[in-house]
């Protein structure tokens, strides 16, 4: 009896979670001007934890890093997604951190 029993509501709480772990799977859409809903300037990175968010740019604030030691040597790093001068090759594991010590 007992069996039957577990075996007819398994299903039900299998979909109950993947439902419920669908639906906080997806990050909510970051308030106007890239900030977080706080009024911060933190988003969520790639992974889940919480980065800098991209800030407002002109083209002379834009930087451009062929590697890390260039980054280092310009007295910069860690890198965040957003900020000047991130870019995916500086961060080959897809970490969302850049060129950190």
């Amino acid at each position: 009896m007992k069996l039957s029993f577990l075996s007819a509501l398994l299903p039900a709480v299998a979909a109950a979670l993947l439902i419920g772990g669908a639906a906080t799977a997806t990050p909510a859409p970051a308030a106007s001007g890239n900030s977080g809903a706080d009024g911060s300037n933190l988003v969520v990175g790639p992974r889940g934890q919480l980065v800098p968010g991209p800030g407002k740019t002109s083209d002379k604030d834009k930087k451009h890093y062929l590697n890390c030691e260039q980054v280092w040597a310009d007295g910069g790093g860690p890198i965040y997604p957003g900020q000047p001068g991130y870019s995916v090759l500086l961060d080959p594991q897809g970490t969302g951190v850049a060129c950190a010590h």
